[in-house]
């Protein structure tokens, strides 16, 4: 599928960022005197190089900042990472598949594109590995194991003419794979679902492709992290399922009546029996179904976290906590103070600057709501800008025993890199009978503490005037760790993100 190109502002834009940030001086496919040298020493002259780097919108926030913009559609902590590829005429790494969606996007030169016509599986790939590489490349000229349904003309072996080689290799690319073929020019998007064998060739000496990588979490992602939680799980309802154990009445109810019949027991037949394996399912399958069905608030965090969690973790300190920046950066302290609540402290009280957000972090928001029904009385408040919040029904006398008070919690999420952060924000509800198939018991207004929440996901700054009007200490508690982490990090910067 071919989505683009993009509108001619936008690949300027983009083109000049990467341009700017990453291609070197002159020839953009010669690097480097040294990098040709090592290819002609190690590789053979009639081999072509490729340079691929993770990460890149972690170092060019410009580069960050485009992409939130331009991939707005999707939610912040479904984009994992951009990646940068650059070759000279000829250079690729292989076809291979990806364990998400990505988008190709062409800002300089040309590339062609060869498309396999279905998804691989895991088994699949794994059967196609080229053997001893450190990167999952396919081997589409050998041989696949025996355990795996052959298509008709894989198991050719190829021919040693070299005349007749390419036209081998052609037919074994279509008859496996299905390729189909798209030539990306400079501004040309090409997206892809995951598990799709792709295989891209640079057909020109300054080829640059920008690849946005989009999480997309599989069950087995997201079931290690369930079980994680029923081992940790300190709530009442998940307690009584997880330490349920496994019980077998019927065969002492057995026992009992062979003893009275002078019947010796019979060993025929497997010990472990059917009715066995059906009650250890069931108290798996108990187990897991109180965790997504009951508690909605454990099964937040842990899509939560996992959905944030980075990919590729950085061998070197990053992002830069508050205090680390601090002893490197006399000016930057003696600017913000010795410590993340000293920097909080001016940006809200003094007014200086905002909060910037690093680039690079997958952030999501979430809000879950924690209900207890209470025999107080409640009365009616509604308080725009405070943290409590109170709501009554006009009833009459006839209605009034039918009151059915609510205190519940709202929590507002925000997670990053695996960590969750919450505010809980203390919402009472009193509903009469003609209320509850109404929206008026239904508290769906944006807090100071999701929108400032919203804000940081979506890279915008955090300004003074966001924080005035509402925010309860828990708030300020988070945003001083996430100052305090090097989430977050205050500047004088007036733009507006």
């Amino acid at each position: 599928m071919q989505v683009g190109p993009f509108d001619a502002r936008s690949n300027a834009k983009i083109h000049s960022i990467l341009n700017s940030s990453l291609l070197p001086k002159g020839d953009p496919s010669r690097p480097s005197q040294s990098m040709d040298d090592d290819n002609a020493n190690h590789t053979g002259n009639n081999q072509t190089w490729t340079l691929v780097v993770n990460d890149v919108d972690r170092y060019i926030s410009a580069l960050s900042h485009w992409v939130d913009e331009t991939f707005c559609f999707l939610p912040r902590w479904r984009r994992d990472d951009a990646q940068v590829s650059l070759a000279p005429t000829g250079g690729g790494i292989g076809p291979h598949v990806d364990n998400y969606d990505v988008f190709l996007i062409q800002t300089s030169g040309q590339r062609l594109w060869r498309i396999g016509s279905h998804k691989l599986s895991v088994a699949q790939e794994l059967d196609w590995l080229v053997p001893d590489l450190s990167v999952r490349i396919l081997d589409w000229r050998r041989n696949p194991s025996s355990t795996t349904t052959t298509t008709t003309g894989r198991n050719n072996p190829p021919n040693d003419d070299e005349n007749d080689d390419k036209d081998k290799n052609n037919h074994y690319q279509n008859v496996t794979f299905g390729f189909t073929e798209w030539q990306l020019q400079e501004g040309d998007v090409l997206y892809l679902p995951p598990r799709v064998v792709h295989w891209g060739t640079s057909l020109s000496h300054d080829c640059m492709t920008l690849s946005i990588g989009c999480r997309a979490p599989s069950a087995l992602d997201l079931l290690g992290p369930v079980l994680e939680e029923l081992f940790t799980t300190t709530t009442a309802t998940a307690t009584a399922t997880t330490t349920a154990r496994y019980q077998d009445p019927h065969r002492i109810q057995q026992w009992i009546q062979q003893q009275e019949k002078q019947q010796q027991h019979n060993d025929n037949g497997p010990s472990l029996t059917q009715q066995d394996k059906d009650q250890a399912k069931q108290l798996v399958w108990n187990a897991v179904q109180a965790l997504l069905e009951q508690d909605e608030e454990a099964w937040d965090a842990i899509v939560g976290k996992r959905v944030t969690e980075p990919n590729r973790f950085a061998d070197f300190l990053w992002p830069l906590p508050y205090e680390e920046r601090m002893q490197r950066d006399k000016e930057y302290r003696m600017r913000w103070g010795r410590s993340a609540s000293m920097a909080l402290r001016r940006v809200v009280q003094e007014g200086r600057g905002a909060l910037y957000r690093v680039p690079g972090i997958s952030f999501a928001t979430s809000s879950v709501r924690r209900t207890r029904t209470t025999a107080t009385t409640t009365t009616t408040e509604h308080t725009d800008n405070g943290h409590n919040h109170t709501f009554a029904a006009d009833t009459s006398p006839d209605e009034e025993h039918h009151h059915q008070p609510q205190r519940y919690e709202i929590l507002h999420r925000l997670f990053g890199r695996g960590q969750m952060w919450q505010v809980a924000e203390e919402v009472n509800v009193v509903t009469t009978r003609s209320e509850l198939s109404s929206n008026h018991s239904n508290h769906n207004n944006t807090t100071t503490s999701m929108q400032v929440f919203q804000r940081i996901e979506q890279g915008k700054p955090i300004r003074p005037i966001d924080l005035k009007q509402g925010a309860s200490p828990d708030l300020m508690r988070v945003l001083e760790d996430l100052v305090e982490q090097g989430y977050l990090y205050p500047d004088v910067e007036s733009q507006e993100v």
